[in-house]
């Protein structure tokens, strides 16, 4: 599997983003979630990452997770102790991007709603301005900028 650019040291003057994906009880669609979103972000000329944040699971999603991460190398998992709830697992995944440097930040669902193949069509519209994103990703993008707003 080949490596994908690692996101250390980002500036936040290059493109780059990462994609959030809370997890909770997702053992049966774990690993195909991980496979699919990771595979299109393998073949991005950006730097990315795939953030999952396992918000508690009381199956095997855990278990899971652990066992993949060292296959993934844009695989970056964030524990919740216990259910934290939707919500706060993205804001836990947008906190992480903010304090990582991300320019970017996309959300999806860990049942593969939404199909990762559209990723690359929102990387087209990151090289645009933010006034041109799809609804689909400027709550992402305001969740962001208010991020990095605080951290600075």
């Amino acid at each position: 599997m080949p490596d994908a650019p690692h996101t250390s040291g980002l500036n936040g003057s290059e493109l780059s983003f990462a994609v959030v994906i809370p997890m909770y009880n997702e053992e049966a669609g774990a690993a195909r979630c991980i496979a699919a979103v990771s595979s299109v972000l393998q073949q991005q000329n950006v730097l990315c990452e795939l953030v999952v944040v396992e918000d508690g699971s009381n199956d095997g999603t855990k278990r899971i997770l652990e066992a993949l991460t060292p296959n993934y190398s844009n695989l970056r998992v964030l524990y919740h102790p216990h259910n934290r709830g939707y919500g706060r697992a993205l804001l836990t995944g947008a906190e992480y991007a903010a304090d990582t440097g991300f320019t970017y930040v996309l959300f999806m669902d860990s049942d593969l709603t939404n199909d990762p193949a559209d990723i690359p069509k929102f990387l087209e519209q990151m090289k645009g301005s933010v006034e041109s994103l799809n609804v689909s990703v400027a709550a992402g993008v305001c969740c962001y900028e208010a991020l990095r707003q605080r951290t600075k």
